[in-house]
């Protein structure tokens, strides 16, 4: 019986055709199933979490990395501008130095520049205090002894060769005239002479004929090349001597050497280099009073030579005259230096 039922319950029992049998079978592959993937989400999941903790660590190496690069590029930096920053203050130091040394040399120099404008202030009180006549006077004496120890007691002529042209001596007519007495104008002479002895007024001319005066200037000077008694005489007389204008320093005059016909007077204000012949009686026009509070200088007269003037005078057109009516002051010299020229 057992053994029956055994056959007869293995023959009865469900098979995999049965129903029953497919429901069991389901179930239990069911939930394999459900373990399975619970295996693979746990699997999934540990991957998925290991994968964030490598990823977390690679991020914080990156920004380890980036930290310690940018604190290496921060002090690189901060040592440039500490390095800078000393440079700058080095520089800013050495130029306050510059600067108080400046500021001393300043003061020292309003100091000096003081002391100088007072030391002026004194001189030009001193200066106002001084009478213009003692200056005057002094001057005067020097003049006188310097013309004693240059030219002698005096008088002194004068010889004018006018006319020709430079290094010729037929073609010219001689004017002479004396100056006055040292005494009476020692410093009117004392120019004249001082220009004659130097060759200033070798080339000048004769450039206006007046009713009264003939008048002699420089400024428009004839090259004196040609001339040998000038090139003996001045250094530099080779290439023509063109020099500014010589003027006397104050009008000297002597009432007992007046502007009488066929003497010599100083024109101009002040007086030089012009000079002239008086052709009529000019103390009135040219003496005390005459254009001025101050006359002419009058300091020579013509002892030669007044024939060759009045030739000149009527010869030539009346007032300032062209260029090429000029006449020539061939050269001019100190009688008794004849040879010596």
């Amino acid at each position: 019986m057992d053994g029956g039922s055994r056959a007869s319950h293995r023959v009865h029992g469900p098979t995999t055709s049965t129903p029953e049998y497919k429901v069991k079978h389901n179930k239990s592959s069911h939930v394999r199933g459900i373990l399975l993937n619970s295996r693979a989400l746990k699997l999934l999941l540990f991957f998925l979490g290991f994968l964030y903790v490598g990823v977390i660590f690679y991020c914080r190496s990156l920004l380890h990395e980036r930290d310690d690069a940018f604190k290496s590029e921060k002090l690189k930096w901060s040592n440039e501008l500490y390095r800078l920053h000393d440079q700058r203050s080095e520089e800013l130091a050495r130029s306050r130095k510059a600067l108080t040394e400046m500021e001393k040399v300043l003061e020292q120099k309003d100091e000096a520049l003081t002391k100088a404008e007072q030391r002026l202030t004194a001189m030009r009180n001193t200066a106002e205090r001084l009478d213009e006549n003692q200056l005057i006077q002094s001057l005067r004496d020097q003049n006188l002894l310097f013309n004693h120890l240059r030219w002698g007691e005096g008088p002194v002529r004068v010889l004018l060769e006018l006319g020709g042209s430079p290094g010729t001596v037929e073609e010219a007519e001689e004017v002479e005239f004396e100056l006055a007495p040292f005494e009476l104008l020692p410093h009117v002479t004392h120019w004249f002479l001082t220009l004659v002895e130097t060759g200033f007024w070798d080339g000048c001319h004769l450039i206006r004929n007046a009713p009264h005066v003939l008048q002699f200037n420089c400024r428009g000077r004839t090259a004196v090349s040609g001339n040998p008694s000038l090139l003996a005489r001045v250094p530099g007389a080779e290439h023509g001597r063109i020099t500014g204008r010589k003027s006397i320093v104050f009008q000297e005059f002597a009432p007992d050497f007046n502007h009488l016909p066929f003497t010599l007077g100083v024109a101009g204000r002040p007086g030089g280099e012009d000079f002239y012949v008086n052709l009529v009686d000019n103390t009135r026009n040219h003496g005390p009073g005459g254009q001025g509070p101050e006359p002419d200088p009058c300091f020579a007269e013509v002892v030669k030579g007044k024939d060759v003037l009045e030739k000149v005078h009527q010869k030539l057109t009346t007032g300032f005259l062209k260029e090429e009516d000029f006449v020539l002051i061939r050269r001019m010299l100190i009688k008794g230096e004849e040879k010596g020229t």
